[in-house]
């Protein structure tokens, strides 16, 4: 009889022991699988990164404005450079070489989100956001809105394409 109270205390440290393996396995899994999804992400977005990286023609025609600051019908043309730093990717309009906005740019699954907005130093007040969803190798699409302090409006029909000149 004193050896069953022992037998049970064994079994019971037995069973106990088993699950803490389980449970340690699962665990291991778990932190696998979490560490393949980020690893995956990470990468996902390193290839988006990479992919716009450089100097881009770009075409914009307005197609809608309730103002006089552009009219139905513009056309303008400006080169991009989608550039990184350490923390993110930015894109830079220029003119003739010239800084005409720097955008902050972000990757919303299968968009890429331009943002520019006035800052203090700035001259112009303008407001711009670009809806990049039309993405290819070589060539980029997308809308390119203009807003002003007082609300007036301008939409552009945009056009990105791999930049020939080095």
């Amino acid at each position: 009889m004193k050896k069953l109270p022992v037998i049970i205390l064994l079994v019971w440290m037995c069973i106990s022991c088993q699950r803490k393996k389980e449970s340690g396995l699962e665990n291991s899994k778990n932190a696998v699988v979490l560490k393949d999804s980020v690893f995956s992400n990470a990468q996902s977005i390193r290839e988006w990164e990479l992919s716009v990286q450089g100097l881009w023609d770009s075409e914009m025609l307005c197609r809608k404005a309730n103002c006089g600051l552009y009219v139905i019908g513009d056309r303008r043309n400006e080169l991009w450079e989608f550039v990184k730093d350490s923390v993110r990717v930015y894109a830079n309009g220029l003119n003739s070489k010239k800084l005409l906005n720097v955008f902050r740019a972000i990757h919303n699954g299968d968009k890429i989100i331009l943002e520019s907005s006035p800052d203090s130093l700035s001259e112009s007040r303008l407001k711009i956001k670009v809806v990049l969803d039309d993405i290819t190798d070589n060539v980029i699409k997308g809308t390119q809105t203009i807003t002003t302090e007082e609300n007036c409006t301008s939409v552009f029909d945009l056009e990105l394409t791999r930049t020939k000149k080095r």
